[in-house]
């Protein structure tokens, strides 16, 4: 879908492979006002970036066929991709010098819960390059999430069955 036709929220990818992982975000994010697109691996993860353009990408570090670095090394390199925001999502630590390779900002560890990822995605797209908002190609308003708005999936963390 071309960015154009979009109308409200940010697009956001969620790149992970997990079902309940994706499904939590899914709802949380779209609850939120963002529009969401779910990919089961980094393969399916690229191929949907370059088509639903994202503002943002949430990414986990591990996952077969693909994992998050063999994915950010590609992103980096495409020029449609390379300033596209990324928030990692992590059950692993000591990821920090390879992250910094990338130039991700926002690690989320799970399991993290709906207050802390809508802090972390606002963060990000506050600090992306000056892309144009995603609303206002069309002349409408550009809509952020909801500052107050209730968010109340059960659980309301990351499932700690999704960190390895």
């Amino acid at each position: 879908m071309p960015p154009e036709d979009v109308k409200g929220g940010h697009r956001v990818l969620v790149v992970d492979d997990v079902p309940a992982v994706r499904a939590f975000l899914q709802l949380a994010l779209a609850e939120q006002g963002y529009e969401v697109a779910l990919a089961g691996d980094g393969r399916a993860g690229l191929q949907l970036a370059r088509e639903f353009r994202p503002h943002l990408i949430l990414l986990d570090w591990m996952m077969p066929r693909m994992n998050g670095a063999q994915v950010l090394r590609v992103l980096r390199r495409d020029p449609q991709l390379r300033q596209v925001p990324v928030v990692l999502m992590t059950g692993s630590v000591g990821v920090d010098e390879l992250v910094s390779e990338f130039g991700v900002r926002w690690v989320l560890e799970k399991p993290f819960g709906i207050a802390d990822l809508l802090m972390a995605l606002e963060d990000a797209l506050a600090a992306a390059p000056a892309a144009e908002p995603p609303a206002t190609r069309r002349g409408t308003p550009a809509m952020s999430p909801k500052p107050d708005a209730k968010v109340a999936p059960k659980p309301d963390v990351v499932p700690r069955a999704a960190c390895p």
